[in-house]
């Protein structure tokens, strides 16, 4: 087959680039731009010898030796800040030689004014009665320790671990706390939700169907993404295990759990505060490890989840105590679990509607702890914050939500699925908000249902860009009356709507992304039986969105306001992403597959012959940005495309760390370069990557 040949000659070729030389002349941080070409714009940050943290900022892309000389002259490279500066920590004679080196632009403080999120607006001194929840993110574990001390002299500590501190106090502390050395980022803790959309009971309508004998195969949402083409290959999951954090799942018993986990559940763990069980009192986390992985036994086998015969890690963080959902102080923890008992995909249904679109603390976490662990795959939700405030019939884009925001974390929309009784079936115009508004007033919208149209976004799912325009999210699924497990724990919550004692209705992205979650494990199973024997999470990334099935123009066409009502432009897009996940080439891949990894001034290339045309994606996992910085990306790597040894195109994003390209009518051998083109933070000398080529 010329998938599996090409896979065997699509081994990396290195060459090297010639590196730009255009001088770095501005730092960009959210509280503002620094110009360092400027005496007046530097001389607000005079030389503070009571730090230990600066900026670095070199003349031009920054290299190898330039690294070297840090190294030798004693400094700790912590992040990189845009454009190309580095904050280091150094002592006050290693900053003074600094100053005198050659390609050096510019050495100054990383200043209290650095730290501070402009969410916090102007800070009132004088009002001590208003607490605000603060996340502090240091520098490094030791730095948290040291500081712990100090932060909690200023109002109640909540949790100090890893890399993050939680107080809450009057907001005149912030000041205080900016002054702290070791304190990289402050911002206001924000609040986490699971991601099922939340709609009052009345607007939940009454199911004529009432058991399982009676359904089509659509409610599970795995029909509308081709997983049956995928099983019929026998690809199930076997053989790959998935966690995920949620309310944890039925019983919190492998021995006595819902008969559609028997035999599916690895281990579990209690993560909520002070809880002893990893058991789901809510309901949400046995919906969404249904579409995981449920194995349908209850159901006769009709409602399955996407990898249904993957092992599941269940983490609960519902905690029974408070009633409500508390993660554990570093959310690593429950990754590294997962990680260290041999999951390579985690799925997490829950992010914050605060502060959309923002690289914040919990998305620099997440950024690095996969930059860190490049095997291993996290998932987020994207959000249901979704709106047409300006009711012009389409729905507003920036609205994601973190940790969704983060750059390397597959980020998961919801598309509608085809479900006609069941659920929520009301005209979207009907929908209110809290304060008794309605949610989409404007045609076509308001007219419009949640699972009528499979090529139609769910009017509540968030949209991108993020705040630095890059695109999010990267795919969508079917997240809008889904029907999965219901938890069989007295008090549970019915979510949409119970069809029995078994199964019950919900939707929202936390629907969505349990079954992309589910079809990663299915395309990791396919990729390990391949050849790979352990592929990156850019490759299952990658594959997914590349496959992807592009629902532009969306359901309601290409006409309307400007060029489409529901989307402007093909994939990828910021409310789609790169489309639907569809299964069937997910698992059946005509083309051509790399791992691969690139430094500075180098490529990696393969190269096919005989395509009339080309569809080529890359995806890299970039090192985790500065949550002070206004631009997330560190890396930059490019997509080239030749013929006969002719550039015939080139994808050159400065933003997001994916490419992708199409070229029509060639004849002649197609290479596909990926250019190291910008890498100031690497692995290993290099930044890992993926490539994935198809025939048009």
């Amino acid at each position: 087959m010329f998938l599996s040949r090409t896979i065997k000659t699509a081994t990396l070729m290195v060459g090297f680039y010639s590196l730009s030389a255009q001088a770095g002349q501005n730092l960009h941080f959210k509280q503002g731009t620094v110009d360092t070409t400027s005496r007046t714009s530097l001389s607000r940050f005079a030389t503070d010898s009571a730090t230990n943290y600066h900026v670095v900022q070199f003349h031009q892309v920054i290299t190898e030796q330039d690294k070297t000389m840090l190294q030798q002259l004693g400094a700790e490279v912590i992040r990189y800040i845009p454009d190309d500066a580095y904050i280091v920590k150094a002592s006050a004679v290693t900053m003074d030689q600094l100053q005198t080196q050659r390609g050096v632009q510019a050495v100054l403080p990383y200043a209290p004014t650095f730290k501070v999120s402009p969410q916090f607006g102007v800070i009132d001194h004088m009002n001590q009665a208003v607490l605000e929840k603060i996340s502090i993110r240091t520098f490094s574990d030791s730095a948290t320790q040291q500081l712990k001390e100090q932060v909690q002299k200023l109002g109640t500590l909540k949790y100090a671990a890893g890399k993050g501190i939680g107080l809450v106090a009057p907001l005149s502390a912030v000041e205080a706390i900016s002054q702290m050395d070791g304190v990289e980022w402050i911002e206001p803790y924000p609040e986490l939700k699971f991601q099922n959309f939340e709609i009052a009971s009345d607007f939940i309508d009454a199911a004529s169907r009432k058991t399982v004998n009676d359904l089509d195969g659509y409610e599970s949402g795995t029909k509308v993404m081709n997983f049956e083409a995928a099983w019929n290959r026998g690809y199930t999951g076997r053989g790959q295990l998935v966690g995920f954090a949620d309310t944890g799942l039925d019983s919190g018993n492998a021995a006595s759990i819902h008969p559609d986990f028997q035999g599916q559940v690895a281990k579990g763990y209690a993560y909520g505060l002070l809880s002893v069980s990893w058991n789901d009192p809510m309901g949400h986390g046995t919906h969404v490890a249904g579409s995981i992985a449920g194995n349908g036994q209850a159901s006769g086998g009709t409602l399955q989840g996407g990898a249904y015969e993957a092992q599941l890690i269940a983490g609960g963080m519902w905690s029974q105590l408070l009633n409500n959902m508390i993660p554990p102080q570093d959310i690593t923890k429950m990754f590294a679990d997962a990680l260290a008992d041999g999951a390579r995909i985690h799925t997490n249904s829950w992010g914050s509607p605060q502060n959309l679109g923002a690289y914040d603390n919990f998305a620099v976490t997440v950024d690095e702890f996969m930059w860190n662990n490049p095997e291993m795959l996290l998932m987020f939700a994207a959000g249901n914050s979704g709106q047409d405030e300006n009711n012009d019939g389409r729905v507003d884009e920036d609205s994601i939500g973190t940790p969704a925001t983060a750059k390397n974390v597959l980020s998961v929309g919801a598309s509608e699925n085809l479900v006609s009784d069941g659920g929520i079936q009301r005209p979207l115009g009907q929908l209110k908000k809290q304060n008794g508004d309605p949610l989409f007033s404007a045609e076509p919208i308001a007219s419009d249902t949640l699972s009528n149209n499979i090529d139609g976004i769910a009017a509540f799912s968030s949209r991108g860009p993020t705040d630095d325009k890059r695109m999010k999210p990267d795919v969508v699924a079917p997240g809008a009356n889904i029907l999965s497990v219901r938890s069989q724990v007295d008090g549970a919550s019915e979510l949409w709507g119970a069809l029995n004692q078994d199964y019950s209705w919900s939707g929202g992205t936390s629907m969505s992304t349990p079954l992309v979650a589910g079809g990663a494990a299915v395309v990791r199973q396919y990729l390990v039986e391949l050849g790979f024997t352990n592929p990156s999470a850019a490759l299952v990334k990658g594959m997914l969105m590349h496959t992807a099935t592009d629902l532009y123009p969306g359901q309601f066409g290409a006409s309307g306001k400007a060029t489409g009502q529901e989307m402007l432009a093909t994939r990828p897009n910021p409310h789609q992403g790169f489309g639907r996940v569809n299964m069937d080439p997910a698992t059946n891949f005509d083309g051509a597959l790399m791992d691969g990894a690139v430094g500075a001034g180098g490529f990696g290339s393969m190269q096919v012959g005989n395509w009339s045309g080309a569809k080529v994606t890359l995806i890299y996992t970039d090192a985790p940005g500065a949550a002070s910085a206004s631009r997330a990306l560190v890396n930059n790597l490019d997509l080239e495309v030749y013929e006969d040894g002719q550039l015939i195109a080139s994808g050159t994003s400065t933003i997001n760390n994916h490419e992708y390209l199409e070229v029509e009518g060639v004849t002649g051998q197609l290479e596909f370069r990926v250019v190291g083109v910008n890498t100031p933070t690497t692995k290993n000398g290099g930044v890992p990557f993926a490539l994935i080529a198809s025939p048009l």
